[in-house]
């Protein structure tokens, strides 16, 4: 049941280890203590006075509070509520040191006619609470406790302080104010509760053993008590009264002090406790309290009453169509509030609750495991950091089963770390449990255990890298680990192991692993790699690949003079210091200068650099050419930049003279 209560910041208590009674009557207004604290369900209330005020009301009182007995329930038999008091409320504070306790209200107030027809004085310190109320139910009811300092001294005399609960409205005729009846009875009769009705015998002073007295059953003796101050209360009794739906009453809550103002008496009132037979779905599922639901989870809502009452349940504002019947299962978060109309048309009750669910567990999916048959031993904790994901290992409890229902009775599988599987295709269930936050949610997932026919035959790609550390040593440093995936052939890594060997008799027996292997500095050579399944170190397999040390091309830059029109061609040669690696091939690039034409880029790769220039000028121009030689092929290829300066002579004009 949806409840807004305003307290939450009232009391914090770290320290409470015993019992003990907390008063606050300086925040809270009497409507306040009403609304908040006081309403359950099933009732809508109106017009709220204090000792006959409106204004009063809208003030905090001292005569009327708010109670809690914080983490350690008190003999009072209520946690939380109000108090009303003939006097200052924190009187009520424990514990029980004196006999004849007062503590005077700033605001006293005096008469009440009620009040005075039960009493045999006249009628002094009133605390009087009053309020309409319209009920969507029959039966009215809340709890109480009345306390008193008169308790045992005035037991049986004419002095006894005096409290009432008086109920008007239709269907009601008694014989007080408005037609009103006293409801503060004793149970199952029609006896005002007083001192002299509910006691535990007259005592002089306040001792720990009374001789006992009427109706003792429903008196607590608490004298020498720790947290309360009034020497005795009553148990913890029920104030009900049948009532119309739909129509107006009003309740007027009082108590008084009778011929003097001392020797103060209180009534409690048990918080939410003020209800109408109303509609209760229960408290909310929600993140804060610790109850909100795990993703997957469904609740069911009830509202206990006979099916064939009509309802109307509302998903936030929105009707649920087809859902008529007094329960639903809820399996998304929101705020689900339900009308029914047990007393007809005219009068329908109703209640929300509000659902919130836990965000999923972050974990990730686990993996298959794959073995080579005949190998059926498997390490299933290969997806434990897999299934976690990051989640810390002590928060969030992981383990693995046979079935989904073996979780609920933690039938784990002993030694996931060698599972003998049943065979391939076996279904596993690995489960997560949130057991830090308090949640203890839960994901279970599958994955299968895999038996392949598979044998080891690594198939690694030759290797190739351009003479660049130390030109012309012909060594590089190769990163023989670039081989693993492909040595693998899609092999969990966790299970199969790659090395690499300089022989083949080694790559066999496994010895002399070259390491470390990302960084081995080889030439043109043969390496071999072996695949071996560490749980079976007898099934393994081998093959070799090659690595290839490619020279870099050097060319020292050329220069030619060709006259216009004509074609120049340079083939480089290994003259001089120049390296020509086989293969190699030329792009290039080129600026042309004003007065040369034909001059142009070429990005495809030629055996021969050789264009046709013109030079229409009267002066030499030197077309300079940038050059890329390569070599190999990607991603290895291997290049040298030179350049080639073409001097370009024009054609010599001839003058005739005559």
């Amino acid at each position: 049941m949806k409840k807004l209560l305003l307290l939450s910041f009232f009391l914090i208590l770290p320290f409470c280890v015993h019992a003990q009674l907390f008063v606050n009557n300086t925040t809270f207004t009497p409507a306040q203590l009403v609304q908040d604290v006081l309403l359950g369900g099933g009732v809508t209330v109106s017009n709220i006075t204090f000792n006959g005020s409106a204004v009063n009301a809208t003030v905090a009182r001292d005569q009327a509070g708010y109670f809690t007995t914080g983490v350690t329930p008190t003999n009072l038999g209520i946690n939380s509520g109000i108090i009303l008091s003939t006097g200052n409320a924190q009187l009520a504070l424990g514990p029980n040191n004196q006999n004849n306790a007062s503590q005077v209200t700033a605001t006293p107030s005096a008469g009440d006619a009620d009040l005075a027809s039960l009493a045999n004085g006249g009628i002094q310190n009133t605390s009087i609470l009053e309020f309409d109320f319209i009920p969507t139910g029959t039966e009215l009811s809340f709890n109480f406790v009345f306390g008193s300092e008169e308790y045992p001294e005035f037991v049986n005399s004419t002095f006894n302080d005096v409290f009432g609960f008086f109920l008007s409205g239709p269907g009601i005729a008694g014989p007080f104010s408005g037609g009103a009846i006293n409801i503060a009875l004793i149970p199952s009769t029609t006896i005002p509760i007083t001192i002299n009705t509910v006691n535990g015998g007259f005592a002089n002073g306040c001792p720990a053993v009374l001789p006992g007295g009427a109706n003792s059953g429903f008196y607590v003796n608490n004298c020498g008590g720790t947290s309360i101050q009034y020497d005795g209360f009553t148990t913890v009794l029920t104030a009900s009264a049948t009532v119309e739906c739909g129509e107006l009453y009003h309740i007027k809550l009082a108590v008084a002090n009778v011929g003097d103002n001392g020797w103060d008496s209180a009534v409690f009132l048990q918080a939410n406790s003020f209800n109408v037979n109303p509609i209760d779905l229960g408290s909310d599922f929600v993140e804060v309290g610790g109850t909100a639901l795990c993703v997957g989870d469904t609740v069911e809502l009830n509202t206990g009453l006979d099916a064939s009452i009509t309802h109307e349940w509302y998903f936030g504002p929105d009707l649920i169509v087809g859902e008529t019947s007094p329960t639903l299962v809820v399996s998304e978060p929101g705020d689900y509030t339900v009308i029914a109309y047990p007393y007809g048309p005219a009068c329908p009750i109703t209640d929300t609750i509000t659902i919130e669910y836990y965000p999923p567990l972050p974990v990730a999916e686990p993996i298959d495991l794959e073995n080579c048959a005949p190998n059926n031993v498997y390490d299933l904790t290969v997806n434990t950091p897999i299934v976690l994901n990051g989640l810390d290992p002590f928060a969030f409890e992981l383990n693995y089963a046979l079935t989904e229902e073996d979780f609920e009775f933690f039938n784990y599988i002993p030694n996931p770390t060698a599972y003998v599987s049943t065979g391939s295709g076996q279904v596993i269930y690995v489960g997560v449990v949130d057991i830090f936050s308090g949640s203890e949610c839960s994901v279970i997932q599958s994955f299968q255990l895999i038996e392949l026919p598979c044998t080891l035959d690594p198939q690694p790609l030759d290797l190739v890298l351009c003479d660049e550390v130390t030109p012309g040593d012909d060594f590089e440093i190769f990163d023989l680990t670039e081989n693993d995936d492909d040595a693998l052939g899609g092999l969990d890594p966790a299970l199969y192991e790659v090395t690499y060997h300089n022989t083949q008799v080694d790559a066999n027996t496994g010895d002399f692993p070259i390491s470390p292997a990302n960084i081995y500095n080889g030439t043109n050579e043969t390496i071999f790699v072996r695949v071996v399944e560490i749980a079976f170190p007898s099934n393994f397999g081998t093959n070799s690949f090659t690595l290839t040390v490619n020279p870099l091309p050097e060319i020292a830059a050329i220069s030619q003079e060709i006259c216009s029109e004509n074609t120049f061609s340079v083939t480089p040669d290994g003259s001089g210091s120049n390296v020509i690696p086989t293969g190699t091939t030329y792009t290039w690039t080129v600026l042309s200068p004003s007065g040369i034409t034909g001059a142009s880029d070429e990005a495809t790769a030629q055996t021969s650099i050789s264009q046709t220039l013109t030079n229409i000028t009267t002066a030499p121009i030197d077309v300079v050419y940038t050059v890329t030689a390569s070599v190999g092929t990607s991603p290895n290829i291997c290049t040298d930049t030179f350049t080639i300066t073409v001097t370009v002579n024009p054609i010599p004009t001839v003058t005739v003279n005559s």
